[in-house]
């Protein structure tokens, strides 16, 4: 959980200096699927922040390091489809104008709609993650994803972290900031970038 708290930090100072009091930042915090009697048994999937400037962000992020784990729930998967489909429902009301990009960290892949080949058991709400992806990205959002563990769950979960990650996910022990900046279309590639200093003479 820390480490994966510090690469969110990480990416948000990066922003911070790159793009300044321009920046805002959401947070949603989400855990695994138990599978009890009763589905409100379930973690519930928390805003923690929304629309925020990056110090403040910065700050949900200290108190977000300090909070106890959830129980851990299904192995093979975690409730990504729950996540996306809040931040749907969130983004309702918000310009399509304004630049928007989704970051996802874990280490399980989205539980599918219902019964699938992977095995992955079914989302209990029956929320489907493919269908809130598509959604999403017909707002023009840039995806991200960082991960900390294989893929579990067969060619689903590939599928899966491979649309999250904007073609393909980071792994959490050697991501650079800058490079998921740049995945997340928030940062332009050096070689657009014009060299310091830059010197302009007029030899009229």
């Amino acid at each position: 959980m820390d480490e994966r708290v510090d690469r969110i930090r990480q990416v948000v100072n990066l922003l911070k200096r790159e793009v300044g009091g321009n920046l805002r930042v959401s947070l949603f915090l989400y855990g695994a699927h138990l599978y009890r009697y009763r589905v409100e048994d379930d973690p519930p999937v928390g805003r923690w922040a929304w629309q925020v400037g990056a110090e403040e962000a910065l700050d949900h992020l200290d108190d977000l390091a300090d909070l106890s784990r959830f129980p851990d729930g299904n192995p093979n998967g975690a409730m990504v489809e729950d996540m996306l489909t809040h931040v749907q429902q969130a983004l309702v009301g918000v310009e399509h104008f304004e630049r928007t990009a989704l970051l996802t960290v874990g280490s399980r892949p989205p539980h599918p709609a219902s019964v699938h080949p992977s095995e992955v058991l079914p989302c209990p709400r029956g929320h489907d993650w493919a269908e809130e992806m598509t959604r999403l990205e017909r707002r023009r959002i840039s995806f991200a994803a960082i991960y900390d563990r294989p893929a579990s769950g067969g060619r689903g979960a590939r599928e899966a972290w491979r649309r999250l990650g904007g073609g393909r996910p980071f792994w959490l022990s050697f991501v650079d900031a800058a490079d998921v900046c740049r995945r997340l279309r928030l940062m332009p590639d050096d070689a657009h970038r014009a060299p310091l200093p830059f010197v302009v003479t007029d030899r009229r």
